[in-house]
């Protein structure tokens, strides 16, 4: 994605809609797969639950950025082609906060995946 031109200002309660929605989807199924609750078999347990919430967290941070960053095309694009997604406007600074994010997110998630198989 190239840089907003000076003067572009960004959409905030867009991006901010879209981050939330995609932290929460983030957050919500990193967990779930990190606790694996469903399964009976122990060997799907294949997190430590001390990791659970950081990992979950990163995922979150993630989605929530990639989310914010790409709006509505992320979520609608592919399944909804006669109707074209609207692109939300970036300013610098909202073009900064979702990168952040996504990199903090990516970072927290490897780094507990590490810190739990090194255990």
């Amino acid at each position: 994605m190239s840089s907003p031109p000076k003067n572009v200002k960004a959409d905030w309660v867009g991006w901010s809609l879209q981050f939330l929605f995609g932290f929460g989807l983030g957050l919500f199924a990193a967990y779930g797969a990190a606790k694996g609750r469903r399964h009976p078999d122990p060997i799907y347990l294949w997190m430590a639950p001390e990791h659970a919430w950081p990992f979950a967290t990163g995922a979150g941070l993630l989605l929530g950025g990639l989310a914010s960053l790409y709006g509505e095309a992320m979520w609608w694009e592919s399944s909804n082609q006669r109707m074209p997604t609207q692109n939300h406007d970036h300013s610098k600074m909202s073009l900064r906060l979702s990168r952040v994010a996504i990199t903090i997110g990516a970072l927290l998630m490897v780094l507990t995946l590490l810190r739990n198989f090194s255990d």
